[in-house]
């Protein structure tokens, strides 16, 4: 299995500082994250250019790009604004595939209004649309473990009703833990369906448990080992990518990898 950083932890840096800083701290990947104007200027309006020397960048260079994060969700319970959804992910599904990101990260969304067969049904139509577009371009779409799909059961029901491999599950392993599934639980309505992670350790900032802050690696209540080890032992080569949104990368980079390789080297 790898380690990748997701983008937000380095908003402004460069795709040279990107490559350096991987390098640096001993990761794997990169995950691009879009749709924010972070400074690796990777978006849609790339053009067909600068894909294909972003694409030959990574491909020689000492870490790939693991995934392209997007903020793309279906469980809208308006048509016209799901509609925009689904023809935004075609046009990232191209994206990823001239960049050469095996991955895009999507949400399942908030509750909304309406019962869950019928948010699950709106999900799953949506991402069968575009699962022969990813199928075609060699890219998996990732449904994160996340708002209302961080229910692990929700997630594995949306993989199952598309029924395509090209749609798979994006294990963030807190929003589940949050939501009292251990690593065990989770794991068992995600097996054989998990394509990437995201890893971020959290601890209650109050006695009454009633807001959180993330922390490093090991930090705080968020198990991470057990969701390797769980992983490992079915040979999952996929990427664990750190999604930290605030702090230092040259603090958290190296701490998160720390952790992780020790980890790695105890399971």
């Amino acid at each position: 299995m790898k380690l990748s950083f997701m983008t937000w932890i380095c908003p402004q840096w460069t795709i040279d500082q990107i490559i350096e800083g991987g390098r640096k701290y001993k990761y794997d990947g990169v995950e691009l994250r879009v749709q924010v104007e972070h400074a690796h200027g990777v978006d849609l309006a790339t053009g067909a250019g600068r894909r294909a020397e972003v694409r030959k960048i990574f491909e020689d260079g000492p870490i790939c790009i693991s995934a392209v994060a997007t903020s793309l969700q279906f469980s809208e319970p308006e048509e016209a604004e799901r509609r925009k959804s689904v023809d935004l992910l075609k046009q990232y599904i191209q994206l990823s595939a001239d960049i050469g990101a095996p991955v895009i990260r999507v949400f399942g969304g908030a509750k909304g209004r309406g019962e869950p067969a019928g948010i699950l049904d709106n999900v799953a139509a949506c991402l069968a649309e575009c699962a022969g577009d990813a199928e075609g371009a060699g890219v998996k779409l990732g449904l994160e473990t996340h708002d209302y799909f961080s229910h692990s059961k929700y997630v594995a029901k949306v993989v199952e009703m598309v029924g395509s491999p090209a749609v798979q599950a994006l294990w963030d392993v807190a929003h589940p833990y949050r939501h009292m599934e251990t690593p065990e639980m989770a794991y068992a309505n995600l097996k054989s369906k998990v394509v990437h992670l995201h890893i971020h350790d959290y601890k209650y900032t109050d006695e009454a448990k009633s807001k959180i802050e993330l922390v490093g690696l090991g930090q705080g209540v968020c198990p991470h080992k057990e969701p390797m080890a769980l992983l490992k032992a079915d040979g999952f080569t996929g990427h664990f990518a750190v999604e930290v949104m605030k702090g230092d990368p040259d603090d958290v980079l190296p701490q998160y990898s720390e952790v992780f390789h020790q980890y790695l080297s105890e399971i």
